[in-house]
């Protein structure tokens, strides 16, 4: 199935990314500053907290994704600080494969 052509121009306008290499960039640096807190281990997508007195698990947002998230939306203003931030993760979690 083709695409036609201005389907093709709205869906480059959506992936345009000017800044990607600069924002990937400050990504690294903010990851390999939390991998270094974290003792060399592997960041967590999601950090579980169970609660034994209460027999509950609670998801919590990892420190580095909030600083990634705090740090484009000071950059950006806060809608498209996260719409970067969630770029950053796509990338970083896809390195360049497609979602089938």
């Amino acid at each position: 199935m083709h695409l036609k052509h201005r389907e093709k121009i709205v869906l480059k306008r959506r992936n345009y990314w000017p800044t990607e290499e600069k924002d990937l960039q400050m990504a690294a640096k903010i990851i390999e500053k939390h991998i270094i807190l974290n003792n060399g281990e592997p960041l967590s997508f999601v950090d579980i907290v169970m609660f034994k007195e209460f027999e509950q698990v609670d998801f919590d947002v990892p420190e580095w994704i909030l600083e990634l998230t705090e740090f484009f939306s000071d950059q950006y203003g806060l809608k498209k600080g996260q719409d970067i931030t969630k770029r950053v993760l796509a990338k970083y979690m896809l390195q360049g494969q497609t979602v089938h």
